[in-house]
């Protein structure tokens, strides 16, 4: 359908696309400029926070042992062959509340 005397008008979108100038701070002082003039954010980290780093970083270098069974189970899924055992699912969700609430327990009697 046309209709007639409507343009299309084109839309600027430089506003969105290009980057967002950064300007210097005023009263910044020396120590926190970088080379540029422009204050840059720092950020410091805990001990913790650096520990909790490095066990995120040895758990993504960790090779995955459960691939085959991923693919395994996929291809039954796939395949319309896959069945749900559910006094196994039942089992695993009791032992995971136990284990929660024996820890929830270890922090009540901690405090």
């Amino acid at each position: 359908m046309e209709i007639p005397g409507k343009g299309v008008t084109p839309i600027n979108l430089n506003a969105y696309t290009s980057p967002v100038r950064e300007t210097p701070k005023v009263g910044a002082g020396k120590d926190q400029q970088s080379r540029t003039g422009i204050e840059r954010d720092k950020v410091n980290l805990s001990s913790e926070a650096k520990e909790a780093q490095k066990a995120m970083e040895m758990l993504k270098s960790m090779p995955d042992d459960n691939v085959e069974k991923v693919n395994e189970i996929k291809t039954q899924v796939d395949t319309g062959t896959y069945r749900v055992q559910g006094h196994k699912v039942a089992f695993r969700m009791m032992n995971d509340t136990f284990e929660n609430n024996a820890v929830l327990h270890q922090f009540a009697t901690d405090v």
